[in-house]
């Protein structure tokens, strides 16, 4: 009997007797109904591999394993996929230097999960890369990725993203937010803890939207810590993470390891099971001038 998927062949299914004419009429339906259900097993585990394969390889291009080295500043990351599965979802972080020098750090949350996501996120993280490369600045790019977003003409295209330049010669972090969750930034110097405002609206609701930039002033030893809302509003029963906890993790300050593993272990304790949104922190720390000179 054919193993028919999809309306072709991808094996067949045969069954042997030593006595002849051992199969009666019902015999053969009861194996074309095994044939059926084999065909769509080995079909649909077919189906996910290669699915897998390619959320992998963008997974690893989108969040790869280890973000570049900088002289100025030390990194850390912490992704952790909802539902405990390997396949990517909408969240993405990136560091990198501009053409000026500077460092850009960005994060942002597409809607959505799966390959269909993953593959907008991609085009988003080298997009960004491409419009930093070309000389925009922050509200620069987010303007034009929400013009990009929103010309696609989808409702469900809605992208939350922050975009960061540090330039630590001069002590300053000119930032954009479109309506990600706010960025949060540790003093080294009275342990405070401060909020960076959101500066425009979700990215792909209003076409025409505008988007601000701050600028503020950097020391060594600040942290700042990024996130997507997977964090804050990961849930046990009624209750929610928040952005007090998150506070928490960063408060303690340390390197930027240790905020990171902080929080990630702070999620741990309160979620007892799998997060029901992916959830992504990347946690940028200043490095001290005569370690920065050092390196």
């Amino acid at each position: 009997v054919p193993l028919l998927a999809r309306g072709r062949s991808i094996g067949v299914l045969s069954v042997f007797s030593t006595e002849s004419a051992a199969f009666s009429d019902t015999d053969m339906e009861l194996l074309h109904t095994f044939a059926s259900q084999a065909a769509l097993a080995i079909d649909t585990a077919n189906v996910y591999s290669r699915e897998h394969k390619v959320a992998s390889v963008l997974q690893s291009s989108i969040l790869p394993d280890e973000l570049p080295v900088f002289r100025e500043i030390e990194t850390s990351t912490v992704y952790l996929p909802s539902g405990g599965e390997s396949e990517i979802g909408g969240d993405y972080y990136d560091v990198f230097r501009a053409p000026d020098g500077r460092i850009v750090a960005a994060i942002a949350d597409v809607c959505g999960k799966g390959i269909g996501a993953s593959t907008k996120t991609s085009m988003i993280k080298y997009t960004i890369r491409a419009l930093v490369a070309a000389g925009f600045g922050p509200s620069q790019v987010l303007s034009e990725v929400n013009r990009m977003i929103a010309d696609s003409g989808r409702s469900m295209d809605i992208v939350t993203a922050w975009i960061g330049f540090l330039d630590v010669s001069t002590g300053e972090l000119t930032h954009a937010d479109g309506g990600h969750p706010p960025a949060l930034l540790l003093r080294a110097d009275s342990r405070e803890v401060e909020r960076l405002g959101v500066t425009g609206p979700l990215l792909g609701a209003v076409e025409d939207a505008e988007y601000d930039e701050e600028c503020i002033s950097i020391m060594s030893g600040d942290v700042v810590l990024l996130y997507t809302d997977g964090v804050t509003e990961a849930r046990e029963g009624n209750r929610f993470f928040g952005e007090g906890r998150v506070r928490r993790a960063l408060h303690y300050g340390g390197s930027a390891d240790d905020v990171s593993q902080r929080l990630h272990s702070a999620l741990d304790r309160f979620v007892r099971g799998d997060l029901r949104d992916d959830a992504a922190v990347l946690v940028l720390k200043i490095r001290p001038q005569n370690e920065e000179s050092e390196r």
